[in-house]
């Protein structure tokens, strides 16, 4: 575990009154009684993210959330991929407003699109949440530093391996990406052609030659391949193939589900692609929208791991947290570090997705 929190070290160096998130420092950070004040004189949320799916941990999450605070504030809350929700975003955005309060879950090249928008400015999480919310320094001191402020880590995609028990055994399933190349697992897996992830996040350490020298033989070796992690898992699950490159977020919850799935992490390597909760600029219902948030990155997450599946690497309380230290306590956990490495990642992601697509 002192290994994962010191990644975290690593990245860090009154009614309806709008609160300013430009605010920088715990001097100019708005009082947290004043938030909760003028929370409560909203009094709704519309909320665009995709995980968690499921309509009743909406609203088992609105109701621990409510009580929490002593609130009765109604929501609308729309599972929408950051496909869909980042481009309606910035298109509503150059017309001066944002037709969201709480929006996710965006990866770090997303954050920063955001910002270039002037669609997401700095805000003082810590000092307005961290008397009440202690655990909140975590979701925010670990994002990179040129994205810190903008938001909040909701939970890491952690990359593994997941097998359908009823046609392998975990004790002859591969432990490394690169073992997949071997002969005898021609045509027997499935992987994510979108970005070949997670390829993308490995070029890390891998560099770009030999991220696309592993792509080439992991497409010689005839792997199935799905549009999207969560087809990946379905993939798996079904039969279609027996071993798959999947998610912990996709394999736990099949698991969870009873599905006929297994899941490990990989002994090398812990590829994690962090995902993000925001509130933009200009939001209807700014006060709520920020308790909202700051709520589900820390207390929150707990409700999500129970009803379906969420995790981050840095978080100790995180069942995902708990199964890196004891199952790879040895691998090199790789996420990027800074606005230069994600893009690197989006260059090479172009590349990627021209050989795992065969455009």
């Amino acid at each position: 575990m002192r290994a994962i929190l010191g990644a975290v070290a690593l990245l860090a160096s009154a009614t309806c009154t709008v609160i300013s998130a430009s605010a920088q420092n715990s001097s100019a950070a708005p009082d947290f009684q004043k938030v909760i004040n003028a929370a409560k004189a909203e009094g709704k949320l519309d909320l665009w993210i995709a995980t968690p799916t499921l309509p009743r941990t909406h609203a088992a999450l609105f109701e621990a959330f409510n009580k929490r605070f002593g609130l009765s504030i109604k929501y609308e809350w729309l599972p929408m991929h950051p496909t869909r929700s980042l481009p309606r975003l910035v298109t509503e955005g150059k017309e001066g407003r944002a037709p969201v309060d709480v929006a996710g879950s965006f990866t770090y090249d997303d954050l920063l699109v955001l910002k270039k928008a002037n669609l997401l400015a700095p805000y003082p999480w810590v000092e307005v949440f961290g008397k009440e919310l202690p655990t909140i320094k975590e979701p925010s001191d670990r994002l990179i530093p040129e994205a810190r402020g903008l938001g909040l880590t909701f939970f890491d995609q952690v990359f593994l391996l997941a097998w359908n028990k009823d046609q392998i055994k975990e004790a002859d399933l591969p432990s490394k990406l690169t073992e997949l190349t071997d002969p005898k697992w021609k045509g027997r897996f499935v992987t994510n052609a979108v970005f070949g992830l997670p390829l993308d996040t490995l070029s890390i350490v891998l560099g770009r030659d030999g991220t696309l020298a592993l792509a080439r033989k992991l497409l010689d070796n005839s792997p199935l391949l799905k549009n999207g992690s969560p087809a990946v898992s379905q993939a798996v699950t079904s039969g279609e193939a027996p071993v798959g490159i999947s998610t912990y977020l996709e394999s736990s919850t099949a698991a969870k589900h009873g599905e006929p799935q297994g899941y490990r992490l990989l002994d090398d390597y812990v590829p994690v692609m962090p995902l993000h909760v925001v509130v933009p600029e200009g939001a209807p219902h700014p006060n709520a929208a920020r308790l909202f948030a700051a709520w589900l990155a820390t207390e929150g997450v707990g409700i999500i791991s129970e009803m379906e599946s969420t995790g981050r690497v840095t978080d100790p309380h995180s069942e995902l947290a708990r199964m890196v230290e004891k199952r790879a306590p040895t691998a090199q956990v790789v996420i990027a570090k800074n606005a230069e490495q994600v893009q690197d990642i989006l260059d090479i992601r172009r590349e990627l997705n021209l050989m795992f697509t065969g455009r």
